[in-house]
């Protein structure tokens, strides 16, 4: 399987062809692992050209006020691991930037 950068994938779908990512073919993006913003990658991908999406975005728990989280008593699992967070992101967005993101995930997600 070929790794490649979210930028390589839509330069060659849309590569000389004038078309904006409704007309883009989505064969550039098979077959690879594309690191990138998924909101960004989506946005570049034909419409209605995913069979299924399995997704588990950070939660934005250290932020939740739910369950205890937010103020460490650990929500309904005294001893989770998801107390410490993540170790390579900051699971504390604002929340109202929270809702908006979460809301183009799931607008980019219904559209492809």
């Amino acid at each position: 399987m070929e790794k490649t950068d979210v930028s390589e994938a839509v330069k060659e779908a849309e590569s000389g062809s004038g078309r904006d990512s409704s007309q883009a073919s989505i064969e550039p993006f098979l077959g690879k692992i594309h690191i990138g913003d998924c909101v960004e990658l989506m946005a570049q991908l034909p419409p209605e050209s995913v069979g299924v999406i399995v997704t588990s975005p950070p939660y934005n728990i250290k932020n939740s006020t739910g369950n205890g989280l937010k103020d460490g008593r650990g929500g309904k699992w005294s001893n989770a691991e998801l107390l410490n967070g993540y170790d390579t992101y900051n699971d504390c967005m604002p929340y109202d930037e929270y809702v908006s993101w979460q809301r183009r995930c799931l607008e980019g997600m219904m559209r492809v």
